[in-house]
């Protein structure tokens, strides 16, 4: 799902806003706040209280145009999420989402009062389960997440040939359905290890493609 244009893949939210997933080598033209990405489970609001001194991992803000906001992966989920009231991002790598990642974005929503079944998420491009191969101490660590969080294992850890698969994007769309209570899940299913329009650590590849929520008076796709 998603427009393919010059400079990536665009998903219409409604009210102007937009979700762009750059091509490798693209870069949007218009100001992006990004968080400072080092795997962690932390999310802040925007604006800042204070300027953060430490690595955060996703953004939410009310609902305003005037804010444009971010993150950068390079096999990891680029999430972006929208409801009529706020908007956010979360770079979420498997170290994100067995920290909890969603259940902080959970807390957060209660500061806004919004409820997760109003909130629409698109998973952009990211690293498939097929080329996502792991070993047994990160296999380890999915499997008590997935008991944890009563997610069926085999929907997540995968095995082929005596190796060990993790799918990250399942395992996301599940703890977002458990914490957030959305159901309004959408997925943007292109393995940046496999296509090269993309950048890919797995691939060899040391830089990120950003991703954006945006607004935009384009009006020639059907809204969500």
């Amino acid at each position: 799902m998603g427009k393919f244009d010059e400079k990536g893949i665009v998903f219409y939210f409604h009210n102007e806003l937009r979700a762009i997933f750059f091509f490798r080598d693209r870069t949007p033209d218009f100001r992006v706040v990004f968080p400072i990405q080092k795997h962690t489970r932390n999310i802040l609001v925007y604006p800042f209280e204070h300027e953060p001194n430490d690595g955060y991992d996703g953004l939410i803000t009310k609902y305003e145009k005037n804010v444009n906001l971010g993150v950068k992966t390079a096999d990891c989920l680029p999430v972006i999420f929208a409801s009529e009231n706020i908007k956010g991002v979360i770079h979420a790598g498997w170290r994100g989402l067995v920290k909890g990642i969603f259940d902080e974005l959970a807390e957060k929503l209660k500061i806004f009062g919004e409820k997760g079944e109003n909130i629409s998420f698109v998973i952009g491009p990211h690293i498939c389960e097929k080329c996502y191969e792991v070993k047994e101490d990160v296999s380890s660590i999915f499997q008590d997440f997935c008991r944890k969080n009563k997610i069926d294992e085999d929907r997540v850890i995968r095995t082929h040939n005596g190796k060990i698969f993790i799918d990250l994007f399942s395992c996301a769309s599940e703890i977002i359905k458990k914490k957030i209570c959305s159901s309004k899940i959408y997925h943007i299913d292109i393995c940046v290890k496999e296509d090269k329009r993309f950048f890919s650590r797995r691939r060899g590849d040391m830089i990120s493609q950003p991703s954006c929520l945006y607004y935009s008076a384009d009006r020639d796709l059907d809204k969500i």
